[in-house]
């Protein structure tokens, strides 16, 4: 049972190194792999500055040419939540994109 989880976190691994070979796919475009960029926490009183300094340095960022970049969303953090669980705020986003 030791060995179970190791070997098939290598398995999923192997599996995307040999898609991004073979499919004409990178680990970062298609591959599986994915990531949450951080640009800033801030509490309710600072949601704003925190958004505007992230667009500057998100319309700043130059990706390279494998590399998909999306745009800023809110959400709201929780401990112990991974990234693709936490609740995005769409009403302050759009309440931000009014302004």
């Amino acid at each position: 049972m030791k060995i179970l989880a190791p070997a098939l976190l290598v398995a999923v691994a192997s599996s995307q190194i040999a898609l991004s070979r073979t499919v004409d796919l990178t680990p970062w475009k298609g591959g599986g792999f994915s990531e949450l960029k951080t640009y800033g926490f801030a509490c309710g009183d600072h949601v704003r500055d925190v958004l505007r300094d992230a667009e500057a340095r998100w319309l700043d960022y130059e990706a390279t040419p494998d590399e998909v970049v999306g745009y800023l969303a809110i959400f709201h953090f929780e401990p112990g939540v991974g990234d693709r669980r936490l609740a995005r705020d769409y009403e302050l986003e759009e309440f931000f994109a009014a302004e």
